[in-house]
């Protein structure tokens, strides 16, 4: 996940279609291909990760920055887990 501007277009005469464009989107699809590599369902940018409130159920692990195909600068990825609390 990734977060920023999005602009939504509708295109097309006869068969209409929304378009969405983006660089956030770009980066998302990019981050997405990284959750293999990490071995994570879900991972998140810095930017998301400031976003989302304190949360008890969910912990960030730090992945440190990766190197993303078409982006200059790297982007800072978390982790997203759910916590495991101990049954007494």
């Amino acid at each position: 996940m990734h977060s920023g501007h999005v602009t939504a277009a509708e295109i097309g005469d006869i068969k209409r279609d929304i378009a969405y464009l983006s660089d956030v989107l770009n980066t998302a699809a990019r981050i997405q291909a990284e959750c293999n590599m990490y071995e994570k369902n879900l991972l998140i940018s810095r930017d998301v990760k400031n976003l989302l409130p304190e949360d008890n159920q969910v912990t960030f692990v730090p992945l440190g920055f990766a190197s993303l195909r078409g982006k200059e600068a790297k982007v800072e990825i978390f982790g997203v887990e759910k916590k495991v609390t101990a049954v007494k």
